[in-house]
């Protein structure tokens, strides 16, 4: 948010959020009498695979009674610059200090009967139960990050020492500052109690509620990233939501976190979202020969064209502004739409095979090979054997596309055609042969007119510009016929 003063835009501070609460929590107004501890380390770097601890504090409430375990730990390695410039801790600090093993049974006895709390307990449970022998599991360990997400939404971060200072505690220290194990401690457990206390408050009553609470998907309430940051999850594309998710075939989508992943399933789970809705363009906002046209000006093949071809740099409002136009136009003539795909039955072929002749036969040029294959196949009195052969002899040919097409056939018909090309192994001495030519037939509407699948460029006054490139997203619409490669 700005303001304009004297010509000139200046930022307006964002408000910070009201805590809760402030001050110290009393714990005796807590109803949470189960021993816990809490645990924080100091280490030589951020892998537990690789690195040590070089510290580690434990808080523990052993029957309503403090006690605390703090220690330097002899890692056994250099600490590298990077590390002690966190915590200040060096070499010379832990020459003469215990390594892990020695105290491994103080350590245990800390521990042993509490549920354990660590701040961002997927960093620490690694490191301790490594070195403790036990398989880290993190879910095991109440993270008071995620805690004071669920139970804190409005905090201005998440940090331990933001959490201080926005919460005002004044928390009990040993001196050694922020980032030293033991007061790192002291100011989470303030912080904890806090959110004990709103937990209290919602109705939870132990901490194998708390526990479980910490490990629910935090559901993030805006954007944090990408294009739409900073909006709401309900004020965003379905379609963007769905390509992050790598929904989209052909799509890797991103690399989320569990929380982020489970926020957008969830978004995508709503009834009736509207937000793609997309409001039709009337004027021809796209392509060469007709831009700036209304689009009741723009000639029906050139809109048909990007109804057929779907071109991948076509906006969302054209296409839906040419749907409009064009279901206009249809009804002002009294046609309903041409079919979308082949419904044609042949004998000879079995079911998986039919499925995959009237796939194959939607994607085919007119007036290719393929085409005119197809078309043969469609009058043979052994239209089975004529069909397998089609397949075999594309699947020698092309094998690259003809796994592509094999997959944009989908369901049993791709299961098909890759059975069929899986006995080029048992046939592949043989010289291939193609499918016979057709005899001249009479051209039956009922059959050539769905044969209609064709990858043109855009029309143009001057003739076609060629064939542009393939929408990655959207299906492979034609099974043969040179294309220009697609940059990436």
């Amino acid at each position: 948010m700005s303001e304009a003063k004297n010509g000139i835009n200046k930022p307006i501070p964002q408000p910070v959020a009201i805590p809760p609460a402030t001050g110290n929590i009393d714990p005796s107004s807590l109803i949470f009498t189960e021993d816990f501890a809490f645990v924080d380390t100091e280490t030589t770097g951020m892998d537990a695979a690789v690195d040590k601890i070089v510290e580690i504090a434990i808080y523990r409430v052993r029957n309503g009674v403090p006690e605390v375990f703090h220690t330097l730990v002899n890692p056994a390695m250099p600490i590298p610059p990077t590390a002690s410039a966190v915590h200040h801790i060096t070499d010379e600090m832990v020459a003469d200090k215990p390594r892990f093993e020695d105290i491994a049974e103080q350590v245990i006895h800390a521990l042993d009967g509490a549920y354990v709390i660590a701040h961002n307990a997927p960093f620490d449970s690694p490191f301790v139960d490594g070195e403790l022998g036990v398989e880290p599991d993190p879910k095991s360990w109440i993270c008071s990050v995620r805690l004071a997400k669920h139970l804190m939404p409005n905090a201005p971060a998440y940090g331990n020492q933001v959490l201080r200072y926005w919460l005002k505690t004044n928390p009990k220290s040993e001196g050694l500052g922020a980032h030293r194990a033991i007061d790192d401690v002291h100011v989470s457990v303030e912080n904890v109690r806090h959110m004990l206390k709103i937990a209290q408050e919602k109705g939870l009553k132990n901490f194998g509620q708390v526990l479980d609470l910490s490990n629910e998907p935090i559901i993030a309430p805006f954007m944090p990233f990408g294009e739409h940051v900073g909006k709401e999850f309900k004020d965003i594309p379905s379609s963007y939501l769905k390509w992050a998710l790598g929904l989209i075939p052909g799509k890797k989508g991103l690399d989320l976190d569990a929380d982020m992943r489970v926020t957008m399933e969830r978004q995508l789970e709503i009834p009736n979202r509207s937000v793609d809705v997309v409001v039709p363009d009337m004027v021809m906002n796209f392509g060469k020969p007709h831009n700036g046209k209304k689009m009741a000006d723009v000639p029906t093949e050139y809109l048909e064209w990007i109804e057929r071809e779907n071109p991948r740099t076509c906006p969302p409002g054209v296409r839906v502004g040419v749907d409009k136009e064009l279901s206009r136009r249809r009804a002002e003539l009294g046609a309903s739409p041409a079919p979308k795909a082949l419904d044609l039955q042949i004998a000879g072929l079995t079911e998986k095979a039919q499925f995959a002749f009237n796939r194959l036969a939607a994607m085919v040029s007119p007036g290719s090979d393929d085409e005119q294959s197809l078309i043969g196949i469609s009058f043979s009195d052994n239209a089975g054997a004529d069909f397998e052969r089609y397949l075999k002899d594309f699947g020698k040919a092309r094998p690259a596309e003809y796994a592509r097409v094999a997959a944009l056939v989908g369901g049993e018909g791709c299961s098909y055609m890759i059975d069929v090309a899986q006995l080029n192994s048992a046939s592949s001495n043989r010289s291939p042969s193609r499918a016979p030519a057709p005899a001249p037939v009479q051209k039956d509407p009922s059959r050539l007119n769905l044969l209609n699948r064709t990858p043109q460029g855009e029309p143009d006054q001057d003739g076609l510009d060629g064939p542009p490139p393939m929408e990655e997203s959207a299906p492979f619409e034609a099974a043969s016929g040179t294309r220009r490669p697609r940059m990436r």
